[in-house]
């Protein structure tokens, strides 16, 4: 069985507007995590747990199978509080930010196969742009060859025991972005595969409307 584990549980203040951001309406009536649990029903996850603020439960139209459950102080909380109560039947388990309304249930299934096989996979995207690296003083100390990294996306997807033993193995979840970083902390291998540049993240009220175009597209 696949776990998907939907985190929304963030107070999204760089959004701004009167509701975090996973709560907002999108062109298609719905909700941006609604919008985002959509594909994992769709691509058959057996279990489905959403993180979202305290208070906030009652607030997201989401299928009865799907485990509401109120979020921890950071998201790495959340995800440890959720990862303890994946059903034991699990033996992979995808993390999703449930800020990334538009992701296709092929790139889902890409995620969950690469899993099987190696036991940590993400999705990741070239850069398009040059990196600098920069001091605290602003001043360019390095430039990166952009070849040799990628723009890491979500779902996230892992063998239960890979993930359940990077998050017990952490002293400390400070400073850890996405869930891979734990794994990669442990000494554990991930994987890419392939993303898809329409499943943004949103952030601002400009990524909503740059969503909406995508959704909008599709129809």
């Amino acid at each position: 069985m696949v776990s998907a584990i939907i985190t929304a549980a963030g107070a999204g203040a760089r959004f701004g507007g009167d509701v975090p951001k996973q709560f907002a309406r999108m062109a298609n009536g719905k909700r941006v995590v609604e919008n985002a649990i959509a594909p994992f029903l769709q691509a058959g996850v057996g279990e489905i747990i959403l993180t979202v603020p305290r208070g906030y439960e009652n607030r997201v139209d989401v299928p009865k199978m799907v485990q509401l459950l109120p979020g921890g102080e950071n998201r790495a909380e959340s995800i440890r509080a959720a990862l303890a109560c994946v059903s034991d039947a699990a033996e992979i388990v995808l993390v999703h930010d449930g800020v990334r309304p538009l992701v296709c249930v092929s790139l889902i299934t890409a995620v969950i196969a690469a899993a099987r096989v190696h036991g940590a996979a993400v999705p990741g995207l070239p850069l398009a742009e040059t990196i600098k690296e920069v001091d605290a003083a602003g001043r360019v100390v390095a430039t990166p060859a952009r070849a040799r990294y990628a723009a890491v996306q979500t779902p996230q997807g892992f063998q239960r025991g890979v993930i359940v033993a990077a998050y017990a193995s952490a002293d400390s979840l400070a400073g850890y972005t996405d869930d891979a970083s734990l794994v990669e902390a442990m000494g554990g291998a991930v994987f890419i595969v392939p993303g898809q540049r329409r499943n943004i993240k949103i952030t601002t009220a400009d990524d909503l409307h740059i969503a909406n175009a995508w959704m909008e597209a599709q129809e």
